[in-house]
């Protein structure tokens, strides 16, 4: 299983693929460090892991019980160098810590990126080596594409939980696509989706997408629709054993809050959160701008949909459009973000940016079988292009988010 698991990585075919991947990440990092910055949010998480570590409590100011942050596992995870500091009398500089846990998960989110859609787009073991190459190739744009993204590389290093929470999603998303077929409790999926919903509380709103997702699928099959247990099926699939563990998870955390805080979720839910019209017009015009910035003016999202008439996306691919479809829509009804560079959807980025690649292979695909134009030239010209335009999209993006840093 762990060969099957890391199959992307180990395949000598694809050591030059591996070595292109290392040097997207030292690119990204570069990107980074020239747009290095703090978010001033994220000293709110800084201040309350300090007053934790103090004994203080999970509180920014003693005695007084708000929750004024949004990640509790991101406090917890700032709270070990501040640990290490108080007992064992080091000196680690704690906003430096958390730029670098930025970072790491950062690079944990594009090395995601390709083995996702390395999965996704599964090699035959048999095709030759030149084919597998190519494949590879193509596994890497989306890689490209984000490590020369501004929303990746300005909250990248911002020292907040938004590349944490990007990673853990892409994570989710695999592990929720290796059970799907199978009718096993999927229990890594259900800890990584504790864990997307401890790191921001959106995490509640993707296990719930991706579970309204498994049940209709599995009403759905032939399998069942032959069954005579037809009403047994529906009820296990409606509340399945997964739902049931995530929401003791859930009932635990907002119990705690409930307890500590007096509230059930956190103050910035009811300081930032309204579902008015003034937010929906709001939320329409930050989409629009990060369908501007980001997705082209919208046809990295739009070519995709193209596809779907001829059928000749793959299974995977319709859960993506699922995802990003209903992602967009949610931001969109809260409002957006009053922080800059899209935050809010740096989560789906990745997602966007594998669905497109894959709908582009696969219509180069089709024009090969129609036009009877060689694959091994036009694939790798429609790659480079991707770059180009993403590379010229970077540089046209750059100074709006230095400008947004230097605020």
């Amino acid at each position: 299983m762990s060969r099957v698991f890391l199959y992307p990585f180990i395949n000598k075919t694809n050591a030059i693929a591996t070595l292109l991947l290392m040097i997207i990440a030292v690119l990204f990092l570069y990107n980074s460090y020239s747009a290095r910055f703090i978010q001033d949010d994220a000293f709110t998480s800084i201040r309350y892991a300090q007053n934790l570590v103090d004994g203080k409590g999970l509180v920014f100011n003693e005695g007084e019980k708000v929750e004024g942050f949004t990640s509790p596992l991101w406090v917890i995870l700032l709270a070990i160098p501040l640990s290490m500091n108080r007992f064992f009398k080091l000196n680690i500089n704690i906003e430096l810590a958390a730029q670098l846990f930025s970072l790491f998960f950062s690079v944990a989110t594009l090395i995601l990126t390709y083995f996702l859609l390395s999965i996704i787009n599964s090699n035959n073991a048999k095709e030759p080596a030149g084919k597998k190459l190519i494949d590879y190739m193509v596994n890497l744009i989306p890689v490209f594409l984000l490590a020369f993204s501004t929303p990746l590389i300005y909250w990248g290093v911002s020292g907040m939980e938004t590349s944490f929470f990007t990673a853990s999603v892409l994570a989710t998303i695999y592990l929720f696509l290796r059970g799907l077929e199978t009718k096993k409790v999927n229990y890594p999926f259900v800890l990584s989706s504790i864990i997307n919903f401890l790191i921001r509380p959106e995490g509640a709103v993707l296990f719930g997408l991706l579970m309204i997702y498994k049940i209709i699928c599995g009403y759905l099959t032939e399998e069942e629709k032959r069954s005579g247990k037809k009403v047994h099926g529906i009820l296990n699939r409606f509340f399945p054993i997964e739902l049931q563990i995530f929401l003791i998870a859930a009932l635990i955390l907002v119990f705690f809050r409930l307890v500590y805080y007096g509230y059930p979720l956190p103050n910035t839910f009811y300081a930032k959160t309204e579902f008015s019209v003034q937010f929906l017009i709001r939320g329409i015009r930050y989409f629009a701008d990060f369908a501007k910035s980001s997705l082209y003016y919208g046809i990295i999202i739009i070519f995709p949909l193209l596809l779907l008439r001829g059928n000749r996306l793959r299974h995977a691919y319709g859960l993506l459009i699922y995802i990003i479809f209903l992602w967009i829509v949610f931001v969109i009804l809260i409002g957006g973000d009053v922080l800059p560079v899209h935050r809010f959807f740096l989560p789906v980025l990745p997602v966007i940016y594998i669905l497109f690649v894959g709908s582009v292979r696969e219509a180069v695909a089709a024009i090969k079988s129609g036009f009877n134009i060689k694959r091994e030239y036009l694939l790798p010209a429609a790659l480079l292009l991707i770059l180009i335009i993403g590379y010229l999209n970077y540089c046209k993006e750059t100074p709006f988010m230095m400008e947004k840093r230097a605020y």
